[in-house]
């Protein structure tokens, strides 16, 4: 804090951009006293009242989508809110992205679950992989380790591992490398999602994305991908919940389709790379721009 503290002196900057709690709060005191405008990008739902006096400094507050900010709004009563989309890397060009390329990532791709969590929903992927292992299917899932890692969910999960079309890999610092192997994106996620970065990236590479219908995924999956209702049960219980055979369905359905079928396959990547426009690289750069010039409230 202090060296920031002297940093801010020295510079005297125009715009302080700023995330975290409230030892931000004597920084950004400094940082009005000086003629600073402040911003603040709130980009998760982890803000209760207890820290509700950082955002009293602040005078535009930025997040990644509208549901969030709505969520804002109705917990601590902040208006002052824009929403700047994911600013996400493009891994791969249009022109490497044809037909021939597309059918096999199809033929020979993953279906992806980066960061296999309990919160994540963990538990729906591994149902989704037994149930088209239970169907003789030969699809192979990928699971790409981050919080939650292979040995934390065959421990806490009954029955995990031995749920055998599932590859498990160590986090991995390319995601490049991860994408060209992902046919099929899952994010079942059963707890707050703000928008989800994976989604921007995948859409970008004309990845089809099945997600959960949480909070700001709707909006990131812009028209793209598939989504569907989280399970009543982990309303009351935490993500050690099992979903059955029969809620899953419908992902495994989903998944066996677009794995299968070469016109739905395709069909579902051109609806991928058009939702994938909200996040084209000069137009989130404008958005930002706006925020920082003081035009984005």
């Amino acid at each position: 804090v202090h060296a920031a503290a002297e940093d801010i002196r020295r510079i005297k900057p125009g715009v302080v951009i700023c995330y975290g709690g409230r030892n931000l709060i004597p920084l950004l005191r400094l940082a009005k006293s000086m003629g600073a405008r402040t911003v603040f990008y709130l980009c998760n739902a982890s803000y209760k009242k207890d820290r509700s006096d950082v955002f009293e400094q602040i005078d535009q507050i930025v997040t990644p989508s509208q549901a969030l900010s709505h969520l804002y709004f109705e917990r601590l009563g902040l208006a002052n809110t824009c929403v700047v989309p994911n600013r996400v890397q493009r891994f791969f060009s249009a022109k490497s992205l044809n037909k021939k390329s597309i059918l096999e990532r199809q033929r020979t791709g993953f279906v992806t679950m980066i960061n296999p969590d309990l919160s994540k929903g963990v538990s729906i992927f591994l149902q989704v992989a037994n149930t088209l292992q239970a169907r003789g299917k030969d699809t192979t899932f990928l699971a790409v380790e981050s919080r939650g890692t292979q040995h934390e969910v065959e421990t806490m999960i009954n029955g995990a591992h031995d749920i055998r079309n599932i590859w498990w890999v160590q986090r991995q610092t390319n995601m490049r490398a991860v994408l060209a192997r992902t046919a099929v994106l899952m994010v079942p996620s059963i707890y707050y999602e703000a928008a989800g970065r994976v989604i921007a990236e995948a859409l970008l590479a004309g990845i089809p994305v099945l997600a959960t219908r949480n909070g700001g995924i709707p909006e990131q999956l812009n028209g793209g991908g598939t989504l569907f209702d989280i399970p009543g049960e982990f309303d009351n219980q935490n993500g050690h919940y099992i979903p059955t055979l029969q809620q899953v369905a419908p992902w495994a359905d989903r998944i066996d389709d677009l794995m299968q079928n070469k016109s739905v396959y395709l069909a579902e990547c051109k609806r991928a790379l058009a939702a994938a426009q909200k996040f084209a690289a000069d137009a989130v750069d404008r958005a930002i721009l706006d925020v920082v010039e003081n035009q984005g409230a």
